[in-house]
């Protein structure tokens, strides 16, 4: 038997070098295997969005590339605008 949780979509850890932060949106999975003789449980992360803050503003694109304005990235994920603008941003590391 193998059953599907539901997924749940999440916003990742801002990180910001010099004028510019970066956070991904992904969809979080988990699946569950069970037979007579074992049980087996696997995750994954499927990305939705990345969304992208610098000089021209703030702007969210889907995997494909396609732009998503505010409501569109709303409707994946109620509040990621703000909650974006309010984290508080890790530190790239320098090369």
């Amino acid at each position: 038997m193998s059953v599907e949780f539901t997924n749940k979509i999440h916003l990742g850890h801002k990180v910001t070098h010099g004028a510019w932060s970066v956070a991904g949106v992904a969809a979080l999975a988990m699946d569950a295997y069970v037979s007579a003789q074992a049980t087996a449980v696997s995750g994954r992360l499927v990305p939705v969005a990345v969304m992208i803050e610098g000089p021209g503003g703030r702007q969210a694109f889907a995997p494909s590339g396609e732009v998503l304005d505010e409501v569109a990235l709303e409707a994946l994920l109620p509040g990621a605008w703000e909650a974006f603008a309010a984290q508080t941003p890790s530190t790239a590391p320098h090369a």
